[in-house]
């Protein structure tokens, strides 16, 4: 799994390790991901990084570890793992699965192949009616697809991580508005801060929280800081804020659910750039107004149904996005309620993690013989 994934499958992982006695291993794609994995669950899960999808290295990698079942996030598609999981009647389940319409396409082209790995699959938990679709489409079996809704909804927040977020607000007392830009790409960064640079004439006391996708980037958008004259400061030195500081640098990782909890509302990003935005859910998780800009492609579904129930709000630019944060900075009740919808939004679609995790359970019991 990757960080996105690693964030998803957390909460299942959470679960199985309260109702099973069987080790768990989670292979990682990627090395923040495999960090991220690490240091969430230390020695309570096993890891590896996932082997090439090749024949001879994939029957190797299922001979060495003998598996009981395997459990796949979302989209990742491996039709040699797929196909020898098969042939070692070890059952593959899709979990938290969903397509885009960008994804079809790419793996229409390679329609018989697609076709054989999605009916190697046992069961598809499907984040919703397009995704089941889609897979459908593609050639898994309708009667192997369920939409159980995506399992991002059944968020727990640690208290350790409510604690930690509260303390950090702690230390901000002076700010009478601060706002996060989540998971931001190129090209958003300096966007954003100008944005930040009009509330200010509004809002004196406001902090932006800025925490970048990718951490390869992170002195590349200390550059951007520098380059916008306002005084800011990064998690890494641990410093206190200044009087003056007004943007915050989050070039940590694994560090967004405690930062979510020491602000007032979140921009979800990858929603200005073309990226197709972020996941939405886990800033609703901590009862604070969502925010997003129109490229929201990803999570289509989910913002389609968030905006229904006043549970996220979108903004087509950043005269649109200044005039939001006005709003919320302005106005105490709109954004609690704001935040308040959100955190309901959420709480009214969990539930799809005990139907996954029984599913799983019961699917080891029948693949694990007796023992005698």
């Amino acid at each position: 799994v990757s960080v996105g994934e690693v964030n998803a499958a957390a909460a299942l992982i959470e679960n199985l390790l309260t109702k099973t006695n069987h080790k768990i291993l989670v292979t990682t794609t990627t090395p923040t991901g495999s960090s991220l994995l690490q240091s969430r669950f230390e020695d309570r899960v096993e890891h590896v990084y996932f082997p090439y999808d090749f024949p001879r290295v994939i029957k190797r990698f299922l001979r060495k570890i003998k598996p009981s079942i395997c459990v796949v996030m979302e989209t990742e598609l491996w039709p040699n793992c797929f196909y020898y999981c098969q042939q070692h009647k070890v059952p593959v389940v899709i979990v938290n699965a969903r397509l885009s319409e960008k994804s079809v396409l790419r793996y229409q082209k390679l329609s018989a192949l697609t076709r054989s790995t999605l009916q190697s699959t046992q069961k598809i938990f499907a984040q919703g009616r397009a995704d089941a679709e889609r897979f459908v489409k593609l050639g898994a079996q309708t009667s192997s697809v369920t939409v159980i809704g995506n399992l991002k909804f059944d968020i727990q927040l640690p208290s350790e991580v409510r604690q930690q977020g509260a303390e950090l607000r702690n230390q901000w007392p002076d700010y009478h508005f601060i706002w996060i830009a989540a998971s931001t790409h190129a090209d958003e960064e300096a966007r954003l801060i100008n944005v930040h640079k009009e509330l200010l004439a509004a809002i004196d006391k406001s902090l932006l929280v800025i925490v970048p996708r990718h951490p390869d980037r992170f002195n590349e958008v200390a550059d951007i800081c520098v380059k916008s004259g306002l005084k800011f400061t990064t998690r890494s030195s641990a410093g206190l804020l200044k009087e003056d500081t007004r943007i915050y640098l989050a070039d940590t990782l694994g560090e967004l659910n405690i930062l979510y909890g020491a602000v007032d509302a979140a921009f979800v990003a990858g929603s200005f750039a073309d990226i197709g935005g972020h996941n939405p859910l886990e800033s609703a998780a901590h009862g604070i107004p969502v925010i997003t800009g129109p490229v929201i492609h990803n999570f289509a579904e989910i913002y389609h149904n968030m905006f229904e129930q006043h549970a996220a709000q979108k903004v087509n630019n950043e005269k649109d996005l200044l005039s939001f944060l006005i709003k919320l900075s302005t106005d105490t009740r709109y954004r609690q309620a704001s935040g308040q919808a959100a955190n309901a939004f959420l709480e009214e679609n969990s539930g799809g993690l005990d139907v996954v995790s029984e599913y799983i359970i019961h699917a080891i019991q029948k693949h694990t013989p007796p023992r005698s």
